[in-house]
């Protein structure tokens, strides 16, 4: 008898050892969000048509462009997410270009103006530069570089 608890201590012991570590939900998120727009560059180099993120504090989408619009994509890899965590947005100084942009662009004139960024996806492989600090304490940001770099950092 003890010798079958000592037997299942051990393998217990070994179950828990080898056992992945936790990660936090802004690790997922962050991942998530990370391998997303990872997908979204490739399909716009892939495809040759351009592709917009919008971001906020409650998630974030992919569109593309048809007839004069931005639209969903219809592809549910890029049907985008919600974020569970807060969420800090930086577009730095990619913030006032978009700013010009949206002034001197009459598509971003009929839009409304609300809290929501935008962030353009190139056919080149190109996009507006920003991160996302996502989660608190232990926040987890996602960069996206102007060349398409995309990290995730700790």
């Amino acid at each position: 008898m003890l010798v079958a608890i000592a037997v299942l201590a051990l393998v217990a012991t070994v179950v828990a050892l080898n056992a992945p570590p936790q990660r936090s939900a802004a690790q997922e998120e962050a991942e998530q969000l990370a391998a997303r727009l990872k997908l979204a560059i490739e399909t716009a180099v892939l495809t040759g048509a351009p592709l917009r993120l919008e971001i906020d504090q409650s998630g974030y989408a992919f569109l593309r462009r048809r007839g004069g619009a931005w639209e969903q994509t219809g592809r549910q890899s890029l049907a985008g997410g919600r974020f569970s965590v807060p969420v800090e947005i930086d577009l730095g100084s990619a913030g006032r270009s978009h700013e010009n942009e949206r002034f001197l662009n009459a598509a971003y004139a009929a839009e409304e103006e609300d809290d929501t960024h935008h962030v353009l996806i190139d056919p080149l492989g190109t996009s507006t530069p920003f991160s996302v600090l996502i989660g608190g304490v232990n926040a987890v940001a996602v960069s996206l570089s102007s060349e398409g770099e995309i990290e995730v950092m700790k």
